[in-house]
């Protein structure tokens, strides 16, 4: 009652001290523990969200898709404050920590592939997409894959064409074989996917990126 009391004054720091010392007194008292949750989140303190979740899981205080939820933007938060470390490693060394599961979401495995790329280790990262599209075939993981550039588009085209028999007509898919064709220089292959992506209705930059290529292609009124 005491910590409910100075949350509805706003007085958090206060109740951050009166829920610590409770959860001294009663670990596994439930209420309890999910106001802790709630104080941490608005709080932003990750750090004690992080140490919490063992116990949030353990006792059951949450349900499963909401405690996964939880799990992935602990790490999230977690993994973009290392990626602004001076260490160069330490974003790697965040990542290893993530429990495999949680490791797994298409989030997080966007998420630490940007952070990859932003440090040029371009290798790891177009591996860490590819082995997370053989697991589970995501859109926003796919049109990531498409935009990598690496000094490699021939594998990495063939790889993403192995998703076209099972989504022949998906836009993200077609505008990453285009991109993808169009690096590798295919570019009688790169106009066909990105006719196809144009024709299902793929977003504006796939009309940019056609048009691009008319134009080279000297096909200027097209273009």
């Amino acid at each position: 009652t005491q910590a409910e009391l100075q949350l509805s004054d706003n007085q958090l720091e206060q109740a951050m001290a009166t829920l610590r010392e409770l959860r001294q007194v009663a670990p596994h008292h439930a209420y309890a523990l999910r106001m802790l949750r709630h104080l941490y989140e608005k709080l932003g303190d990750w750090d004690g969200l992080h140490e919490l979740l063992p116990t949030l899981s353990k006792r059951g205080i949450l349900p499963e898709e909401e405690l996964r939820d939880l799990e992935v933007r602990v790490h999230q938060a977690l993994l973009e404050r290392a990626s602004v470390s001076v260490e160069r490693t330490r974003v790697s060394e965040v990542w290893e920590q993530v429990p495999r599961k949680v490791r797994q979401d298409h989030r997080l495995v966007g998420d630490y592939a940007t952070y990859l790329q932003e440090r040029d280790r371009l290798d790891e990262a177009e591996q860490l997409l590819r082995d997370s599209l053989r697991q589970t075939w995501t859109p926003g993981l796919m049109s990531q894959y498409g935009e990598l550039v690496t000094d490699k588009p021939a594998p990495q085209l063939a790889f993403a064409e192995g998703f076209i028999e099972q989504h022949p007509k998906d836009p993200t898919l077609l505008l990453s074989l285009g991109r993808l064709s169009l690096r590798a220089k295919l570019w009688g292959k790169a106009r066909g996917y990105l006719e196809a992506c144009v024709g299902a209705g793929g977003p504006q930059v796939a009309f940019t990126e056609l048009g691009y290529l008319l134009e080279q292609m000297g096909e200027a009124q097209q273009a």
